[in-house]
């Protein structure tokens, strides 16, 4: 199956641009991810009955995992 370009979904590859310095909630480990990194969506989840926005699992090409809402 073809990707489709520009759509956030597991299996699609993403940039990290202008990287994410120290991101992630204050209550877990922090990552750091250097600019223009790829990774791969691995997973997607809702992790609050009341919010819409999905939260997507992205694993960089340096092995880090992080989550990010779109």
């Amino acid at each position: 199956m073809t990707p489709i370009l520009n759509e956030l979904r597991v299996g699609n590859r993403v940039w990290s641009m202008g990287g994410y310095p120290d991101h992630g909630p204050t209550e877990s480990p922090r990552v750091s991810i250097p600019a223009d990194t790829g990774g791969l969506i691995v997973a997607t989840g809702k992790p609050y009955l009341t919010m819409d926005q999905l939260l997507y699992v992205v694993r960089w090409d340096t092995g880090q995992t992080s989550k990010h809402y779109s």
